[in-house]
């Protein structure tokens, strides 16, 4: 009879040895050749290998299971990632870290703002911005100062002015966003594709062929010129 969970008795073994030595396991089985653990005594995490051997010790206050050759992991209050020999690639000592997409981590430097790292955990835009998201279609959103939100790329050129009051990244080269308390959207040169007339984007994704907005006490779909369509 052919085994229907390849991982099953891997993970009853692991199970049973962890049960001895540790309060939690992952759940996750064992990723990147190593799995979550939980110490007995506190509230420690570590990584444990496919030997049962303690490769990475009992030392963050949180940690995540691999993924990709790198885990996130915590001491205190701070976070950063470290690779399956323990290593920090990104120290900890950051407040927060966004998804890494298009070659960038967005990072909140505590006492400074965020900014961007590169996937080695080296500094690729400085922390001068009240809040980031990651980039998208090569151009990431960033909030400035006067809390407006503009678009920079990669460089951290500013691609589209600091003058909107909320937006969303781009998707299918197109972007909602709010100015005046209504919501349009925008290419990826600034220009108006759909006038601000909206109070809310619930989907903005025209890479689907429609975005789902609301107006007038309706919510309803468009298309990129701003026809009202099908579901």
């Amino acid at each position: 009879m052919v085994n229907q969970d390849p991982f099953k008795d891997e993970y009853q073994e692991l199970l049973t040895y962890s049960e001895l030595t540790y309060s939690r396991v992952s759940d996750y089985y064992f990723v990147d050749g190593m799995a979550l653990v939980k110490s007995k005594e506190g509230e420690k995490y570590g990584f444990i290998n496919q030997k049962y051997e303690l490769k990475i010790p009992l030392i963050y206050d949180m940690a995540q299971h691999f993924q990709n050759g790198r885990a996130l992991v915590a001491k205190g209050a701070n976070i950063g990632y470290i690779n399956t020999q323990g290593e920090e690639i990104i120290p900890c000592i950051y407040r927060a870290i966004r998804e890494f997409k298009d070659g960038f981590y967005p990072a909140y430097l505590n006492g400074k703002g965020w900014g961007y790292l590169n996937w080695n955990g080296d500094v690729a835009i400085p922390f001068a911005y009240r809040d980031a998201l990651p980039f998208v279609e090569g151009l990431a959103a960033v909030e400035d100062t006067r809390r407006y939100w503009g678009f920079i790329d990669a460089k951290d050129k500013v691609k589209i002015s600091f003058k909107f009051e909320a937006v969303k990244s781009f998707a299918g080269g197109i972007a909602a966003v709010k100015i005046n308390d209504l919501w349009g959207f925008i290419d990826k040169s600034g220009n108006w594709l759909i006038k601000p007339q909206y109070v809310q984007v619930l989907d903005s994704d025209f890479s689907k062929g429609k975005a789902q907005v609301r107006a007038n006490g309706k919510t309803f779909f468009i298309n990129q010129q701003g026809e009202i369509v099908n579901h």
